[in-house]
């Protein structure tokens, strides 16, 4: 299993660095030799170089050889390598940092195509550049649409949330001493948190959380 906050903190190191970004902003679209992108991005190779083996330590991107069209050593070519999404939540009581892989596979359920069934099938079906381009550009930005939508509605949630772990944490402002804030704020804020859970994540042992839900929950831990 993977460590999340390590995993967390390799995605916020490696994309902290703009060229890095833009690096990644190439190889996302198509393969690149490090010649080409550093013509692109207007860097030293020297430069590229460097950035690329760091994002290939950290799995962002993966290397082949292919032979040279002028009959000289083979030439290295990259490929972006990860699919996910990140989303980080500052509110008044909490940050969260979450990592969603995105299924690659041709295979890969998608559970929300139906809507735009219609739309994928024309694209397969224009009959030149500028219908095709019409019609991918109106799919993508129908897609764009549905994106802004959930958005909004997500940050609707995730507002609600903080207001009600707020409320939690003003609830609880008069139980015990800090540390039993803490150890209660888990049990009020995850339904299915548990003793082990606790103490991990608040670095505890687990016998001082286990004494500090008996004093406010009873023999029932």
């Amino acid at each position: 299993m993977k460590d999340k906050g390590k995993e967390i903190d390799d995605v916020l190191f490696v994309l902290d660095n703009p060229l890095r970004r833009r690096i990644l902003t190439l190889l996302a679209r198509e393969d690149h030799y490090p010649l080409q992108l550093a013509k692109v991005l207007k860097v030293s190779q020297q430069s590229i170089l460097k950035h690329l083996k760091m994002l290939d330590e950290h799995g962002f991107v993966k290397v082949r050889e292919v032979k040279s069209d002028l009959g000289g050593p083979n030439r290295k070519l990259y490929s972006a390598s990860k699919h996910f999404s990140v989303t980080i939540d500052l509110g008044l009581c909490s940050l969260e940092t979450e990592i969603h892989p995105i299924d690659e596979e041709e295979g890969a359920k998608l559970t929300t195509i139906e809507p735009f069934k219609k739309d994928i099938e024309s694209l397969r079906s224009a009959s030149n550049y500028e219908e095709m381009r019409q019609r991918y550009a109106l799919t993508v930005s129908k897609i764009d649409s549905e994106l802004e939508e959930l958005e909004q509605r997500r940050q609707e949630l995730v507002q609600l949330k903080d207001r009600i772990l707020r409320e939690a944490l003003d609830n609880l402002a008069v139980e015990g001493d800090y540390m039993d804030r803490w150890v209660l704020f888990q049990m009020f804020s995850d339904a299915d948190a548990t003793l082990s859970d606790i103490s991990e994540l608040l670095d505890l042992r687990e016998e001082i959380v286990r004494s500090i839900l008996r004093k406010h929950f009873g023999s029932r831990f």
